[in-house]
């Protein structure tokens, strides 16, 4: 017998799909919202969360137009070198690549929807990985709070060559962000 997906998870890009640990994030946070546009920050216990995804997460607010890292996963840390919590995004990126991700930061709170992205990310010379993300807002912060769930390498590694990082300065996104329909 086939398994069957419902139409809701059947609609959601490919690639988001077949991330396990994405789309448990992402079932965990449509859980949380319930009837509402999206869930209430106080409807959220990172420790709740399923166990592989909390090593993946990055809680993030908006501050004005800057965001700050409020919480990085050990995943994150373990691939990005550094703890990032407490920090601000353009502390950490700069150029094309930080205006990418503070664009689908924006989008995110904007539309008030999940955002999915994947592309290219380099650290250091030598050092490229395909990269996934998911963005998941949330009501009732003072400031914007925004989930990501982000996950490293994997099969999307091996069939997108990063063969772009020189054109483009380091990175590629590969598809356009995918604003998910809730």
């Amino acid at each position: 017998m086939a398994d069957t997906v419902d139409p809701w998870t059947a609609r959601l890009p490919e690639a988001l799909r077949h991330d396990a640990i994405l789309l448990a994030g992402l079932e965990y946070w449509r859980a949380a919202r319930r009837e509402s546009l999206a869930p209430d920050i106080s409807a959220i216990d990172p420790l709740l969360l399923p166990r592989r995804v909390l090593p993946c997460v990055v809680l993030a607010d908006f501050v004005g137009e800057r965001i700050r890292y409020r919480l990085v996963g050990t995943n994150m840390v373990d691939q990005w070198g550094e703890d990032f919590t407490g920090r601000f995004l353009d502390e950490i990126m700069a150029g094309e690549y930080g205006t990418y991700i503070h664009d689908l930061f924006r989008q995110c709170a904007t539309m008030m929807a999940p955002v999915f992205s994947e592309s290219t990310f380099r650290w250091d010379v030598g050092r490229v990985v395909w990269t996934r993300r998911l963005m998941l807002p949330f009501l009732g912060a003072a400031e914007s709070r925004l989930m990501v769930v982000q996950t490293f390498g994997g099969d999307g590694a091996a069939t997108h060559p990063p063969s772009r990082l020189s054109v483009i300065g380091g990175w590629a996104p590969q598809t356009p962000a995918t604003v998910l329909a809730i």
